[in-house]
């Protein structure tokens, strides 16, 4: 709770205090009377113990709730009381979330935090509420007991092993690469999970719990599931991003609103790349697809149809779809595309081919090679989707 109006009682109960410590000091001995005053008269923040803006705070904090810590004190500058409010907005809540805070210490115009200019400091205590992915991770990682109390942690922990195993094999036969970790991580999420946008987006169903235990829920599931995992499986640094997205139509159009999202970034070869599983599974594609239009792509892309505060997130400027340009299905003209197609129709029927173009234009009588490349086709399904200035065609042969 917020303290207000107490700076005259703390005057007279600083008095009092001082007179107790010079006579304690008198009769008994104690500690030096200039640690009692520090600790009665704070001493004024300076550059090495202040963050410079919530965003900075915020990184603090979450490193407080990954150590198991419930209470983080910290003195930021530049923010004002409606900033401390909105101190989570930002904020991953993968290891749990600031559910109060109470700020404890006002300064003036301290010199020596920001160059040549005088700030105001406030000194803030968050209480910390720790999730279930904190209990969970600690669990998986480091055996540590799950506490009394926190049943859905209790069966995160029993479901995972499962899953880690579905996903990366009995004997570790997904490569070792972040890459190749990542990947399947996203596709058993896209193929496994149901996105249901009739829950409650504020319940534990839109999160870790209903993501690995119930198999639906929201954006948040996707992503609180697609980090633990791989927290708890490998040592890929991997992150949640809170912001907004604009959805499409069928026709592939931008709607024009934007709504509160969740998705990740994660270091692979070195660089940093967008991961959005949760716009890899539309709602009413086709069970057992899996679409990777938004697995490695740059903020560049991402821009496009997603928004977030950048201080929040690494920047990642690796490069853009990473997975067609890993997997060899890139290309750059219409000759090229239908060479791409047709090796894939020759090495069996495949239930679904997603190929990217740059600055090619694919429309169905594009497609009618298809028929030839493999007599079993008998229809095609398909989409297409633009991002700038590549396309990515998702098609699904039907036999």
């Amino acid at each position: 709770m917020e303290r207000k109006s107490l700076r005259n009682i703390q005057i007279r109960t600083v008095s009092i205090l001082v007179a107790i410590v010079i006579s304690a000091q008198v009769l008994g001995g104690c500690a030096p009377i200039s640690e009692a005053f520090h600790s009665i008269f704070p001493e004024t923040p300076t550059a090495a113990d202040t963050y410079l803006s919530i965003a900075e705070a915020d990184e603090e904090i979450v490193e407080a709730m990954k150590e198991g810590k419930t209470e983080i004190t910290l003195n930021i500058a530049n923010v004002t009381e409606q900033d401390i409010k909105n101190i989570a907005i930002n904020m991953s809540p993968f290891w749990g979330t600031p559910t109060e805070y109470s700020i404890d210490r006002t300064f003036e115009d301290v010199e020596g935090i920001v160059e040549g200019k005088a700030v105001d400091v406030l000194t803030v205590t968050s209480h910390l509420e720790l999730s279930n992915n904190y209990y969970v991770v600690q669990n998986i990682r480091n055996k540590a007991e799950i506490p009394e109390g926190n049943g859905e942690a209790v069966r995160i922990a029993e479901a995972l092993p499962a899953i880690i195993t579905e996903i990366f094999g009995e004997n570790g036969e997904v490569g070792p690469t972040p890459y190749e970790q990542a990947l399947a991580t996203h596709d058993w999420l896209v193929s496994q999970l149901e996105y249901d946008d009739t829950i409650d987006e504020f319940s534990t169903q839109n999160g870790s719990f209903g993501a690995l235990v119930g198999k639906r829920t929201m954006c948040v599931g996707y992503a609180e599931a697609f980090e633990l995992i791989l927290r708890c499986n490998t040592d890929i640094e991997t992150q949640m991003v809170i912001g907004d997205s604009m959805n499409r139509d069928s026709n592939g159009n931008y709607s024009g609103n934007w709504v509160g999202h969740a998705w990740n970034v994660v270091k692979m070869d070195g660089g940093w790349y967008q991961v959005d599983a949760t716009f890899d599974d539309p709602v009413g594609n086709t069970e057992g697809t899996v679409e990777h239009g938004y697995f490695g792509q740059s903020d560049e892309v991402m821009k496009a149809d997603h928004q977030w505060e950048a201080d929040f997130a690494p920047v990642c400027d690796a490069g853009n779809f990473f997975y067609f340009r890993k997997s060899g299905l890139m290309t750059s003209d219409q000759a090229e595309f239908e060479t791409v197609v047709r090796n894939i129709l020759k090495n069996g029927d495949p239930t679904q081919i997603e190929v990217a173009t740059s600055g090619v234009t694919i429309d169905e009588r594009d497609l009618r090679f298809i028929f030839s490349a493999n007599e079993n086709v008998q229809q095609i399904l398909w989409d297409d989707y633009a991002y700038g200035d590549i396309t990515v065609v998702n098609i699904e042969p039907q036999y």
